[in-house]
Parts: C-alpha cells; sequence; structure tokens
C-alpha cells in the first residue's frame, strides 16, 4: 500500500509542474512560454515559486493546463525575480475564486486570460494596479457581482471581456477611474438598468450590451460618456431617447427591443449607422432625422410603420443604406425623400421613386 501511495505521489509530481518550453523561433520577441500542468490551488505556490531554471532578460507567458486551480491564492506571483511576466493564460482550469492580491508582482503583465472558468464574484481589488494591463477576459464564466474597485489602479486597461455571465448590476463607476479604456463587452449578462459612467479623458470607446435585460438607461450618466458605438440589441427598451446618448456617438444598434417610440435623435449628428429594426415603431417625425448629415445607414426594417412624412429623409446626404421592408406601409406620399440623396432601388424596397 505505501509503494502505490509512493507511486501515485511521484506521479503527481511529475505532472505538476511548472517548465519553460523554449523560445518559439517565430516570435518577434525573445517570449519564454512557461506551462504549468496538473496545478491545484494546494501546490501553485511551490511550483511556481520552483520555476527557477528558466532563462532571465526574456519576456514570459505562463500558460496553465489541465489544472484545477479553485481558489486562486493571494502572492503567487509576489516573489516573482523576473519581473517581465506579460501574458498570463488561465483559461479553463476551473477557478472559481480569485483572492485579492493573487496577481501583486505582475507589474509588466499586458494580459490575462481567465475565460471559461467558474468565477461568481469579481472582487474589491482583485485586479488592482496591475499598471501595464492591457486586456482582460473575464468572459464565459459565472460571474453574478462585480465589486466597486475591482480594477482601480489598472490605469492602462483597454479592452475588458466579461459577456456571457450572469451579470446583474454593473457599479455605475466600475470603469470610471480606467482612462484609456476603449472596449468592453458585456453583452449575454443579466443586466436589467443601464447606469454606467466613464473617465472624462478624450479615449474613444465602444460597448457591447446586446442580449441582457436592459428596460432602463440612466441618461444623465451615459450622455456624457465619449463612447463612439453602442450596441444594445436584443435587450427590453421601450424607446430610443437621442437625448440619453453622447454628442459623439457614431453608431447605436437598438435591433429586437420593445421600442415603440424614437426621439431627439436628430441631436446626434455625428451619427453614421442606427439600426431600429425589428422593433414596433409606427410613427416617425418630420423631423426626426434633419441633423443626421453624416448618417449612412439606416435600418428600419421589421416595425409598424405606416406612414411616412413628406421630408423626413431630408438632408440625408450622406445615406447609402436605406431598410424599410417588412413594414405596414402601402403607399409613399409624394416628397418623402425630397431633399435627400436619391437611392439605388434596392436599397429599400422592390420599387421605389426619389
Amino acid at each position: 500500500m505505501k509503494k502505490i501511495l509512493l507511486f501515485f505521489s511521484l506521479i503527481s509530481s511529475v505532472i505538476a509542474r511548472c517548465q519553460w518550453s523554449g523560445i518559439p523561433k517565430k516570435r518577434i520577441y525573445n517570449e519564454v512560454i512557461i506551462t504549468c500542468i496538473g496545478i491545484t490551488s494546494e501546490n501553485i505556490n511551490e511550483e511556481v515559486s520552483s520555476d527557477s531554471s528558466t532563462p532571465t532578460s526574456h519576456s514570459y507567458r505562463y500558460v496553465f493546463k489541465n489544472s484545477s486551480i479553485k481558489n486562486f491564492p493571494m502572492n503567487v506571483f509576489a516573489s516573482n525575480k523576473k519581473g517581465n511576466v506579460l501574458y498570463l493564460e488561465l483559461d479553463n482550469n476551473k477557478i472559481e475564486t480569485i483572492q485579492t492580491g493573487a496577481f501583486s508582482g505582475l507589474l509588466q503583465v499586458r494580459e490575462i486570460y481567465l475565460q471559461f472558468n467558474s468565477l461568481t464574484v469579481i472582487s474589491r481589488g482583485c485586479f488592482n494596479s496591475l499598471l501595464q494591463l492591457k486586456f482582460l477576459d473575464l468572459s464565459n464564466n459565472d460571474i453574478y457581482l462585480i465589486e466597486d474597485e475591482a480594477f482601480n489602479g489598472s490605469n492602462e486597461l483597454q479592452k475588458i471581456l466579461l459577456y456571457n455571465n450572469n451579470i446583474t448590476h454593473v457599479p455605475q463607476n466600475i470603469f470610471h477611474s480606467l482612462q484609456n479604456l476603449k472596449f468592453i463587452d458585456l453583452s449575454y449578462n443579466n443586466i436589467k438598468f443601464l447606469d454606467l459612467t466613464f473617465s472624462n479623458f478624450v479615449v474613444h470607446k465602444t460597448i457591447f450590451l446586446n442580449n441582457n435585460k436592459i428596460y432602463s438607461i440612466n441618461c444623465d450618466s451615459i450622455h456624457l460618456s465619449f463612447l463612439d458605438v453602442i450596441e444594445l440589441k436584443n435587450n427590453f427598451l421601450t424607446e430610443a431617447n437621442g437625448s440619453c446618448f453622447p454628442l459623439i456617438a457614431e453608431e447605436l444598434n437598438f435591433k429586437n427591443n420593445h421600442l415603440t417610440k424614437i426621439s431627439n435623435i436628430s441631436a446626434l449628428e455625428n451619427l453614421k449607422k442606427i439600426d431600429l429594426s425589428q422593433n414596433y415603431i409606427s410613427n416617425i417625425n418630420t423631423n426626426e432625422f434633419k441633423s443626421l448629415r453624416k448618417l449612412e445607414n439606416l435600418y428600419l426594417e421589421n416595425n409598424n410603420i405606416t406612414k411616412l412624412p413628406p421630408g423626413v429623409f431630408k438632408n440625408l446626404n450622406s445615406l447609402r443604406v436605406l431598410n424599410l421592408a417588412e413594414n405596414s406601409l402601402k403607399y409613399l406620399e409624394f416628397g418623402v425623400f425630397k431633399g435627400g440623396r436619391c437611392l439605388y432601388q434596392h436599397e429599400i424596397f422592390k420599387s421605389s421613386q426619389c
């Protein structure tokens, strides 16, 4: 029996280890890949700290595979002597919790991959002060709660992926200190109320909020943000109010909501694309699009529009695509396209006239 236990102990010590696998010839930089296999919460500190045979004066990519690190402990990299670990791949490792300070010591890390784990809570201080972190993937987990100040101090963050989780609420100021943030994906969650603020630094941003349960927007917070592209398709909004969105917005997507009303869209003079398709819109005011001289794509298909007032598309000099298919239009009044760009027939419906 003792021999069997010793045998499994030896096997475990061989399997659970971190070792470097050389420097790939095709890589531009001298990047050393350190692969850690069979790591657990109990042995991760020992295995990472015992990794002393790797070459120095290089950048490092840690790749964890076939591991079960349910509780990622603190100070795993605190004694890191290399200093220039740039990439940390922790996806698919059954991680349920991350302790505050788990990534301390990674002063140069640029990208962290944590997708396809079992995370439920992103705690306060979890990703604090990762001064060079630019990319963070937390998608495809079971996250339902993000605490305040989870990302404070990681001011170089440019892209955060949080899609396909169970998030119901995002703290208003969670991204406010991230002055370089450019892209956020919160799609496929359970968010009901949109109430976010962003830094006042002029960094144009894209946010994906598709496939949530959003029925209301805090216009005061979103309106002041530097958001270029806002994706809100497949939600429960009943009104598209241009006053709620930044004046710099270039793309808005409201496809497949519960819209019955659109208002103040004309205030968004920088719009190039707006998708209002698959909703319940029946009426459009004459002046709704009057100031959208940069608008190139307007999607209104699959609504309940019965009538278009004359001049409704006036001044849309940049318009290239207008889709009005699958509505309840029986005829077009004279002057509907007056003052606008003459569109090709297939861009509107089978037969049209300018």
